[in-house]
């Protein structure tokens, strides 16, 4: 798996089949979508991509400043566990304010598909991008045919049990409760950091 963090020197995809989330915690839930990601990209002879932001946009736009965001995984963290399901291209997006602000078909013209050139996106269909969020399923599904993509929906019900396990995942660790959250997370949860007296 390739690591990319600098957007501006991404290599020529071709045939690119992209997914876009945070993917806290890799977590029984993202790893069916990785595979239908990884299953799509070799079906076609192309490469699999995660597009991944940091920081976290809940987190720099302080959406929910009474209940921060605490994340299962740091960055290095997620990379690694990405990397054990075959994919291709981890890209880490800096989220700033100049990127909150790009309206929402640029988001698509000018990232996406300047920047990946993908021949599918896989997204669900709550999915939100754009300034103040105003970009949406329907709107990636009129663009596809105006710049050439196509886009597969993840299923509600995959969505539904990400938020579940995610939030379950959290909470359990919270609670000291590991064998439990690591049936939700699919692997064994650790922390990397600095051991000090």
């Amino acid at each position: 798996m390739q690591l990319h963090k600098d957007i501006t020197k991404l290599p020529s995809f071709q045939k690119a089949v992209i997914t876009i989330g945070s993917f806290d915690g890799v977590h029984l839930g993202h790893q069916t979508i990785l595979k239908q990601l990884v299953d799509t990209a070799k079906n076609i002879g192309g490469s699999s991509i995660v597009i991944t932001f940091f920081p976290h946009p809940k987190i720099f736009l302080g959406t929910h400043p009474s209940t921060p965001v605490k994340l299962l995984n740091t960055i290095e963290e997620k990379a690694a566990l990405l990397k054990k399901y075959g994919i291709d291209h981890l890209v880490l997006v800096p989220f700033n304010a100049e990127f909150a602000a790009m309206e929402a078909e640029n988001y698509i013209s000018e990232f996406l598909v300047r920047r990946f050139n993908p021949h599918t996106i896989i997204i669900g269909h709550d999915h939100k991008f754009g300034k103040e969020r105003t970009g949406d399923f329907e709107l990636m599904k009129k663009c596809s045919s105006k710049y050439g993509f196509e886009v597969i929906e993840i299923p509600e019900y995959v969505l539904s049990d990400i938020a579940i396990s995610s939030t379950s995942i959290r909470e359990k660790i919270n609670q000291g409760e590991l064998p439990a959250a690591n049936r939700l997370l699919g692997y064994e949860y650790s922390l990397t950091g600095i051991i000090t007296k």
